[in-house]
């Protein structure tokens, strides 16, 4: 494992963003696949713009098999402890439109999710949209009105919820991401750990390859934002 912790962020003692960080999101999906999950990572540059990326583990949308439940009690909601590659990844930007809201869209797309699924409907995410950010007595979640991942169909609203240091110590990155992260032309997600209970000066985290995307897509495989 290797630090990500190298790309420039904000000067110390500058306030950090609430969105920095990194999230998780599993919403019920319309279908026996169970779930539908994306994870989100965003830092902060020192000019104060917020970039980050999403992306799909291959777990997550896997033909024939049900998404697993996240355990929301644990540090890690997600199944860990295998070797996984990525099924999508996505470069995002994040614009502050109001209070604790934010437009973002989606710069580029790494690694275009398929369908690789032939029991449950999977779509592609947005190409944009808006988060707010919710502040509670334990938790802090963002809210988006678009899918910012694809996967599976999925129903009721999109809650992304703060991984905890140590949930960030053993996540999986993209090894795309992770790449940008160290060249220093994506900011770190990893400033203002300060936000969590349990803050180490700096998380390790693995780094999972992608797969080679194809334009073997299939037509029902559509761009939408949920």
């Amino acid at each position: 494992a290797t630090t990500a912790s190298a790309a420039p962020t904000p000067e110390q003692g500058e306030a950090v963003d609430p969105l920095v960080g990194l999230w998780w999101e599993a919403s019920p999906a319309a279908s026996d696949c169970n779930y539908k999950w994306c994870f989100l990572s965003i830092g902060q540059d020192q000019s104060g713009k917020l970039k980050g990326v999403s992306w799909v583990p291959e777990w997550a949308n896997y033909g024939g098999h049900p998404a697993p439940v996240p355990n929301s009690d644990s540090d890690t909601p997600w199944p860990i402890g295998t070797d996984q590659v990525m099924s999508e990844v996505r470069s995002v930007s994040f614009v502050p439109d109001a209070d604790k809201a934010y437009n973002w869209a989606i710069d580029r797309e790494v690694h275009k999710l398929v369908n690789l699924s032939r029991f449950c409907y999977t779509k592609r995410g947005a190409k944009s949209g808006r988060l707010t950010v919710t502040i509670g007595d334990k938790e802090t979640t963002l809210s988006s009105d678009k899918a910012l991942c694809g996967g599976f169909w999925a129903t009721g609203n999109i809650v992304f919820h703060r991984i905890t240091a140590n949930g960030a110590a053993v996540l999986d990155l993209p090894e795309w991401y992770k790449q940008q992260v160290e060249a220093g032309t994506m900011p770190s997600p990893f400033v203002g750990m300060d936000q969590w209970s349990k803050a180490p000066a700096s998380a390790k985290a693995k780094v999972e390859k992608i797969p080679q995307s194809t334009d073997n897509e299939p037509q029902e495989f559509k761009e939408t934002g949920r």
